[in-house]
């Protein structure tokens, strides 16, 4: 049997997907094996690298489940500020016209009417 010179080790394994669709994810990795370096312990450090990444593939796919899903509450809360907004503007319009009602009121003589309809109490 000849020696062999092992330089360069490999370990690839396929995993379904986890979305539910038809086919597989490869994860691999390649390491360069040093002089003197065992290649079976190069492969095992690789196997033991490979294998812990299926938790970070599954972590990054919860993560752009989770910002989709922000995502898209973040447009939902952009459209009720939108909303709220136009609101506001409605009711300040309101009390733009009802401050002009007053004053009208007030330059016609008409203080005691104004008292008895604007005059609640609130102190502002």
């Amino acid at each position: 049997m000849t020696d062999l010179n092992i330089t360069t080790v490999r370990y690839r394994r396929l995993q379904s997907k986890r979305d539910g669709s038809f086919g597989h994810d490869a994860i691999e990795a390649e390491a360069q094996v040093e002089p003197g370096q065992d290649p079976d312990v190069a492969l095992q450090l690789l196997q033991d690298w490979v294998d812990q990444q299926p938790a970070t593939i599954g972590q990054c796919e919860k993560l752009n489940r989770d910002l989709q899903r922000l995502m898209g509450d973040h447009r939902a809360l952009e459209g009720q500020r939108d909303s709220l907004r136009k609101e506001r503007d409605r009711l300040r319009e309101i009390v733009r016209e009802s401050d002009k009602l007053m004053d009208a009121a007030r330059a016609a003589g008409l203080n005691d009417v104004v008292a008895a309809l604007f005059d609640d109490g609130i102190p502002f």
